[in-house]
């Protein structure tokens, strides 16, 4: 394909300040009528800073080697009753991010403290008071209650622990704080209180080392040696008018990887809207005055985070919905393995058993970030799509693949503007000029061709499409029918063209493409590449 100058755009938010106005711990069992005051009558406030630890439990002069030491990790946790009430009458009753931590003895998590004046709280945020846990950890030390976990609530709709969770449970474990029992996990598990979500519920999950590799996975509860199950409540009215065209049972399943999410934003929400509910979003940028224009967004937006406002919209479309925001433009200094530790255990289990799945998408007007995306769909074996603008908003493209169906990869359909890079070539294109229902034409095309790739071989309307357009897989939208692109007189306003595409490889006469090799099965590239961010060797 010719070399053509292209842009693509991306962006989420933070909620409402909270703070709770009571606190500290209780032994007493607790009832309905336990007030804030009553959990928390024994001692002071809140979590820690790794750091800030020591000067209850100092073990700095210890180094622990994860590699040689194997760990006897639990396969459930036992709660006694009592925490678990006054985790509901505390955190379980106030908006999100409110917070506390465990205490452990003979085996089960029978001592909780809640933070009631937390260093600070947003309703996407949690800073825990260290001043205060680290007064009730003082009062935890001589009676021999070990400090194994730490709780607070996450907005509606996200149950598993964010990164920021998991870089904290790791530095505690990292400065052995909780080592001398033999305890060598924290036990990080997330609430949605019922001051957001009408129901309380307790999402558990445990961190600890696998030898080197650290690591977080949901875990059993009991309480009282019964086990506990959170209470899911699926919307599925919220999809009946679609669910013939998208079986809820098959979407729930699915997970959209979005790399670049600022014009993407209405494609992003649209999927939400049709029953795709697992969403990873990483881009580093901020809502700009400039978007406005260009974008869906909203002035009273600029300045925020581009990925946390579309995480508020998808939740607000369906508070089920588990969305991974990661704040960083995908760039050589993430590695595969680091990005494989931000995109959440949802998205990892899928990739794990059934990458197919699992959509990438290259959506970004980084030339470098979306060549790696599509390396990445290779390396793991899922469908990618790509896309872009052309300069002046005068037509736009969408490249797609999937492992074992399409012949050809990103690449092979991208070799010209591959070999310009590599030679020097520079974008200097930009927004300028594009009107914003370019980028509206854009989405609806990406919505079209994700359903044709994550319903592919389902009995669904869209699941032979796949089968019929499997070489043509570049596209061409139109929207000037005077410029270059239009390359016949009956070229019209708003044309979709479908163009056949081959693997890149001598014996269709071109050389050999570097990423999937032109073998036409790209199942064949699967766990092939060491480092996706080797583009040019």
């Amino acid at each position: 394909m010719e070399n053509q100058n292209i842009h693509h755009t991306n962006d989420d938010n933070q909620t409402s300040k909270t703070l709770i106005t009571s606190s500290v711990e209780s032994e007493q069992p607790a009832t309905s009528e336990l007030s804030t005051q009553e959990i928390n009558d024994n001692t002071t406030e809140t979590y820690i800073e790794a750091e800030n630890m020591v000067e209850v439990q100092d073990n700095s002069e210890k180094v622990l080697d994860h590699s040689i030491k194997t760990f006897d990790i639990p396969k459930k946790i036992e709660m006694a009753s009592t925490v678990y009430n006054q985790i509901k009458l505390s955190i379980g009753k106030v908006p999100a991010e409110t917070g506390g931590i465990f205490g452990m003895s003979d085996d089960k998590i029978d001592h909780f403290f809640f933070d009631r004046l937390p260093d600070g709280a947003t309703g996407g945020t949690y800073t825990p008071n260290c001043n205060a846990i680290n007064a009730c950890l003082k009062k935890w030390t001589p009676r021999n209650i070990i400090y194994m976990g730490a709780i607070h609530s996450h907005p509606i709709g996200c149950t598993a622990p964010s990164f920021p969770d998991r870089q904290y449970a790791q530095r505690l474990l990292d400065n052995n704080l909780n080592f001398d029992k033999a305890k060598p996990y924290f036990y990080i598990p997330i609430v949605q209180s019922s001051a957001d979500t009408k129901t309380f519920e307790i999402f558990s999950y445990i961190a600890y080392y696998n030898k080197d590799r650290f690591t977080v996975e949901p875990i059993d509860l009991y309480i009282d040696e019964k086990k506990y199950k959170p209470n899911i409540n699926v919307p599925l009215e919220n999809f009946a008018r679609i669910s013939s065209l998208f079986p809820q049972k098959i979407m729930s399943k699915k997970v959209v990887i979005v790399i670049g999410a600022g014009g993407a934003r209405a494609y992003v929400e649209n999927l939400a809207r049709s029953g795709i509910r697992n969403f990873v979003l990483i881009d580093g940028d901020l809502i700009s005055e400039t978007n406005i224009g260009t974008q869906g967004v909203y002035y009273s937006e600029i300045g925020k985070s581009k990925v946390e406002v579309i995480k508020e919209k998808i939740l607000d479309i369906n508070p089920e919905a588990n969305v991974v925001c990661i704040e960083k433009f995908l760039d050589d200094d993430i590695s595969d393995d680091e990005l494989i530790e931000m995109i959440g255990d949802i998205c990892k289990k899928a990739l794990k058993s059934s990458p197919t799945d699992v959509l990438i998408g290259g959506l970004t007007d980084n030339f470098f970030a979306n060549a790696r995306a599509s390396r990445l769909a290779l390396k793991y074996g899922t469908p990618y799509i790509e896309a872009g603008i052309y300069k002046d908003g005068i037509g736009s493209e969408v490249i797609y693949s999937y492992p074992g169906v399409t012949p050809s990869c990103a690449r092979c359909a991208n070799s010209a503007r591959y070999k310009a890079y590599a030679d020097g070539f520079k974008n200097d294109t930009t927004s300028e000029g594009c009107p914003v229902f370019t980028t509206d034409a854009l989405n609806f095309m990406k919505g079209f061709v994700s359903f044709m790739l994550l319903l592919h071989n389902t009995e669904t309307r869209y699941g032979g499409y796949l089968e019929h357009y499997k070489t043509r897989n570049f596209v061409r939208m139109f929207f000037d029918p005077f410029s270059e692109l239009s390359q016949s007189s009956q070229m019209e306003l708003g044309n979709v063209h479908y163009y056949e595409q081959k693997p890149d490889h001598p014996d269709n006469g071109y050389e050999e493409c570097p990423d999937c090799h032109g073998t036409g099965n790209l199942q064949d590239m699967k766990g092939k590449m060491d480092d996706t961010r080797k583009i040019f060797g």
